[in-house]
């Protein structure tokens, strides 16, 4: 048996976000910044707080839609006034981002680095 959804999700934006109109909060910026690690040696670190946006809005273009655990998502609904939230994994960095719907686009409040496992991929 399948269970429905919380929330009406956009179809466009179940593949990832790549392309998709997303906004950045001011604290998603500065999370991203200390949690960001480079994947190798030709990662470069950002100089600038522009490049810093760049690199966010590229990771997070090639993260996937995911869903948290059942008492996650609920604990977390409750900790936001009710408000309900989308995640978004991108596994080679290891981040999962926080987004809200708003006005019809996507903003990020906040970027994680999960403990373990507890989400798995929609399908």
């Amino acid at each position: 048996m399948r269970k429905e959804l919380l929330y009406q999700k956009s179809p466009e934006l179940t593949e990832n976000l790549r392309g998709a109109e997303v906004k950045i909060s001011s604290h998603a910026l500065e999370r991203f910044i200390e949690r960001w690690k480079p994947l190798d040696r030709f990662d470069e670190i950002p100089s600038s707080l522009e490049e810093w946006q760049g690199k966010l809005r590229l990771v997070i273009g090639d993260a996937k839609e995911i869903r948290l655990d059942p008492v996650k998502r609920v604990i977390r609904r409750i900790n936001n006034k009710y408000s309900d939230a989308r995640y978004f994994y991108n596994k080679p960095y290891g981040l999962r981002f926080v987004c809200v719907e708003e006005d019809g686009s996507l903003v990020v409040k906040t970027v994680e680095r999960p403990r373990r496992r507890d989400y798995r991929a929609l399908d």
